[in-house]
This record gives structure tokens, sequence and C-alpha cells, in this order.
């Protein structure tokens, strides 16, 4: 009787159901929670705005920050989690020093408005690890997460598939498009992103013992066809090792799961050439990897010189293109084959963080992941290290990087006391209990999940509003032979909705502009009033000073326009948009022109062409 007291009066851990056939399992609520951040970072599409796969996956950020941040007090009461909690909280405050000096605040704060890897990025990364690491050590919890990732693969594969179909030349499904590569993108941004995904799910299943056979075929099987749709060619790798481990670690079962894996690519290449594919299959059979080696080798060239210009904090988050856009010469046109340097990331993401960190940032978010692989394992390290090997040539992004931080939280194998002397010291510091903490903790997300989901629907809301305010403007010539009736309406809207970016002015400008253009000359004021908050905001992006550029020269203001039009091109200087209106502006005869650009205009051409 007494045994029974005392079972009973043990506090039992809530969990929640899921029933299936004849077999359940029971997941803890902390997994919830991370299932629910997989999921939305693997799958989260709105099928709406000009940028919907971006806007979408940022607000996934933020419910990412409200669910995982409060939760560094808890991982403080834990000894074990210290040491990386410390050194990723040294990073963030590193990097928020690096934001604050670097003179464009909205960009290295937030982002840029279709990459955002700001300040805000790194955060989510670390609330993700957070959200991981809440849930590690649990058999059930792991087994959930990899159900997760799997579905999440699948269905991004499948709607690879739906997306050659659908519309195979130039666009994709529902405004996502494909990359000039002609791969897919799946429900991801990029094709990079689904090869990466897809590769990482493939070693995932090699490793892991919680899907059954059946369910590995069916994964395998459709992550192949994805992974042959997305035209990645480092994909061709993980496809060889996953059949490796599976050969290795399953014998004559992992070798009918290889066979099932390379007929999957096998049929992807069928339904590329099925639907079309030359253009679709273009990318591996070309052998354009030199190419495109040789573009990632001069990129990396100039962010090592940029970042030894500001080799201790760097140029602050999302700073990578402002460190390097002034430096790039014709080497960089030739391995493009684009009449711009702009890009807004190094493809490395030590050099990234080189750049826009310093090497105090970077030696402390290397020594953050050392800590946290050191006390992680299992199918879920191997899939975050599989994703990881992708960032050392492709760009960081909102899409895939917080899943590799939530798996290898999530990853963490029994807690050891640590063994080296800087983990000791830092645990000697007392702490408060976790059971103390648990209303707090609630009280900080319930809050902060409030706040990101206003955040998450009115830059969602902003988006649409942007893309129904007309996109931009890029012949005015041809406008002015149409009759389009002026709404501002979704622009102002806009401004009001997503104010931290510059895009939502750049919008209204444009808007402003094509009232201007077709009748409403007074307009144009506006328009250029509305393009200085733009470039207020985005200061050292040669695209926002162009177009503010050509709304002072159909104002009259040539003087000025000529003024913006070479700031553009001081910023880039092979931004060969600006240059060519440097030189058409030189009829003015109030202007004294610098003829040296036409031949440096002259010459980028000849670049681009391959000369």
């Amino acid at each position: 009787m007494n045994e029974a007291v005392i079972v009973t009066d043990r506090p039992v851990r809530k969990k929640f159901s899921l029933e299936y056939g004849t077999r359940s399992f029971n997941v803890p609520g902390a997994a919830f929670i991370a299932i629910l951040v997989a999921f939305g970072l693997c799958c989260a599409y709105i099928p709406w705005g000009a940028a919907a796969p971006f806007v979408s996956r940022f607000a996934v950020l933020f419910l990412t920050i409200a669910l995982g941040a409060p939760l560094v007090f808890w991982a403080w009461s834990i000894k074990t989690f210290r040491l990386p909690v410390v050194l990723m909280a040294l990073f963030l405050l590193v990097a928020l020093v690096s934001a604050l000096l670097s003179h464009q605040l909205d960009i290295a704060f937030f982002g840029i408005y279709t990459a955002g890897t700001g300040w805000i990025f790194y955060l989510a990364l670390f609330s993700a690890w957070l959200i991981g690491l809440r849930c590690s050590g649990s058999e059930i919890s792991v087994k959930a997460i990899t159900y997760v990732i799997s579905i999440g693969a699948v269905v991004n594969s499948l709607f690879a598939v739906i997306e050659i179909a659908t519309i195979h030349s130039t666009h994709g499904l529902n405004g996502l498009a494909i990359a000039s590569s002609g791969g897919a993108s799946g429900l991801l941004i990029n094709p990079v992103f689904l090869g990466q995904l897809l590769s990482g799910t493939i070693v995932l299943v090699a490793f892991t013992k919680y899907l059954t056979n059946r369910a590995s075929v069916v994964v395998l099987f459709v992550c192949g066809i994805g992974d042959y749709l997305s035209q990645d060619r480092a994909s061709i790798i993980f496809i060889a090792i996953g059949v490796v481990v599976l050969l290795y670690r399953k014998r004559l079962v992992g070798l009918g799961l290889s066979v099932v894996l390379c007929l999957g690519y096998f049929a992807g290449g069928l339904i590329s050439n099925f639907y079309n594919g030359a253009k679709v299959s273009s990318r591996i059979t070309s052998g354009a990897i030199s190419t495109v080696g040789s573009a990632r080798m001069v990129i990396w060239k100039y962010s090592i010189h940029a970042f030894e210009k500001s080799f201790l904090i760097g140029y602050g988050p999302s700073g990578d293109s402002k460190a390097t856009l002034p430096l790039y010469g014709l080497d960089m046109v030739r391995a493009t084959r684009l009449p711009s340097g702009y890009y807004a990331d190094a493809h490395n993401v030590i050099i990234e963080l080189l750049v826009c960190t310093g090497v105090i940032g970077t030696l402390l978010v290397g020594a953050f992941m050392l800590s946290a692989i050191r006390i992680s394992g299992g199918e879920l390290l191997w899939f975050a290290l599989a994703m990881g090997v992708f960032l050392l040539f492709e760009p960081l992004n909102i899409a895939t990087c917080p899943l590799i931080f939530l798996a290898l939280g999530a990853g963490v194998s029994p807690r050891e006391k640590p063994k080296n002397i800087v983990g000791k010291v830092i645990c000697s510091v007392p702490s408060i209990e976790a059971k103390k903490l648990k209303p707090h903790i609630k009280g900080a997300r319930l809050s902060l999940c409030v706040l990101a989901i206003i955040f998450g629907i009115s830059i969602i809301w902003g988006d649409i509003e942007i893309d129904h305010a007309g996109g931009v403007l890029l012949n005015f010539e041809l406008i002015k032979s149409q009759d389009v009736s002026f709404n501002s309406g979704p622009a102002k809207l806009a401004t009001l909705l997503i104010p931290e970016w510059s895009n939502s002015n750049s919008s209204l400008a444009q808007s402003y502009a094509l009232a201007a253009t077709v009748g409403e000359k007074s307009l144009w004021q506006k328009a250029i009033d509305a393009q200085k908050m733009a470039v207020a905001k985005s200061p050292y992006d040669p695209v926002a000073w162009t177009w503010l550029a050509i709304y002072e020269e159909n104002a009259g203001n040539k003087v000025v326009a000529y003024q913006d039009y070479l700031k553009a091109v001081k910023l880039d200087p092979l931004w060969l948009g600006g240059i060519n209106m440097l030189c058409e502006i030189q009829s003015s005869k109030s202007i004294k022109v610098n003829y040296d650009w036409c031949k440096d205009s002259a010459m980028i051409q000849s670049a681009v062409n391959g000369h």
C-alpha cells in the first residue's frame, strides 16, 4: 500500500499519445514544439507575395525565438549545457555590437529582405538549439523529430515534381522560381537548399533505427527523385555516402535500400526529361562545376580582403555585400557572367562569419559548435553534420540552418559533468533551480509568442501588399502607352506593416513613379521622398541608389541624379546598369561626365560575354 502511495505521489511529466494502427507511442510536450518548428522550417509556404518562401520562414523564425530563447535560463540550470550557452551568448553580444557599429542597423539586425540572415537570424539559431536541447535525452523525441524531418523532405520532393510538371521552363509553382540552372526548389527558397535538406535526410535514414524498412523505402525513393530535380551536384556525394552507410550498417537490407535510392535518382531523371527536361538536367550534365567553383573562389578572395580591413569585429550581420562590393574586379564578372558584383553572402560559413562578426565572433561561434557537437550524438548529429557541410560552399539561409541547430540540440546524449577547466569554472557559478524557473519561462514564452504571431502576420501581410502594389517597374516607356490606374494604398499599407525593411518604401516609391509616368508629374517628388527612405534603410544597396537616381532624373534633377548614379557605381563598380545610365546622362551640358565609366561599361559587357 505504501509503495502505491509513493508511485502515485511522483510528479508525472505530461505527454501526448500518438496512435496509428496497432502501435502507439507517447511524445513529450517539449518534442511537440520541436516538431512544430522543424515542420515549419521544412514546409512553411504562403502562396501569395513576391517573396513568399522567404516571409513564411521568417515568421517561423520569430516563433522559434519566442519558444526557444526563454529556455536559456533552464539550460543554465544544467551544468553540462553551461559552456555552450555562455559561448553562444557571448557571440550574440559581439554580433550585436558589430551590428550597432555597421551604420546599416535595419539590415544588420533583421537581414536583407530576401535573405534574412541578420542578428535576429543568429538569435533564431541559438533558440532552435535550445528547443532541440529541451527535448533531448528521449528516444521518443528523437523518433518523432526523425519522422517529421523525413516527412518534410518527402513533401518538398513531391512539390519539386509538381514544380517541374506545372511550369518547367521559366516559372515555378505559384511564384516559386526555378533557378536559371533548371533546378527545382520544392517549398524551399533555392534548389541548393532542397538538395541540402534531402542529402541530410538520406544520411539520417541511413543512420536511424526508428524508421521501418517500408518507411525507409518511401523516404529514400522520393528523396532520390527530389535530389535529381534540385540539380544540386553536392547531393550526388551524399547519395554515395548514404549507400556506403546503408551497406555497412544494414547489410542485405541496406543493399536493397541503396538500390531504391539510386532508382529514385534515376526516376528523377526520367521525370525531368518527360517534362522537357533538357534544361532541368543541364546543371549536372554540362560540367559547369568549374564555372561555379571559380565564382566561389573569387567571392572568397574578395571576402578575405574585406575581412583584413576590419578583422576584429567585422562589418555587422548581413554585411558581406557592403564589405565586398567596392572591391570586386572584372574577374568576378568573368566568373559569374553577371553584370554586377552584388552577392548577399560569401557562400562559405567561416568566411562569412569572419567578414560579418570578425575574428572574435567567429572564434566564439566555432567554440560553441565544438562544445555542442561534443555533447551531441546519434542520427540527428549525423543529419546536422551532413547539412552543415553544405555551408562550406553555400550561403547561410533561414530555411535549413535553424534545422541544423535544432537537430544538434535534440541529439544530445545523456548528460555528463564537463571535464575541461573552463567548463568547471562556469559550472561553479550558482543557478536557480529549474523547477522555480518554470512559471517564468512559460510566461515569457507566452508573451513572446503573441509578439511573434503579430510580427509574423505583419510581414506576410506586408509582403502580399508589396506584391499588390505592382512590383518593380522596369520599363517606363511601356507603361506610358498603357492605361494604368494609380492606387498607392497597398504600398502605403506595406510601409506600415513592415517598416523594418526598405522594400516597402521602394514599393511605395514605385507606385508614385508609375502615377507620375502616366501623367501625374507632381508625384515625382513623392517617389523621390519614399525612395530616400529606402536608401536610408539600405545605404549600401546600389540598386536602391539607382532607383533614386531614376526618379531624380525624371523629375528634372539631373545633377542630383548623376550624383546618385555615381554613388551606386562606387558601391558596386561592376554595376553595369548604373554605369550605362551614367553614360546616358552625359547629354546634359550641366554635368561633367567621367568618360572612363563608359570604357568600363564596354569592358564589363565583354567580361559578361566571357571575353
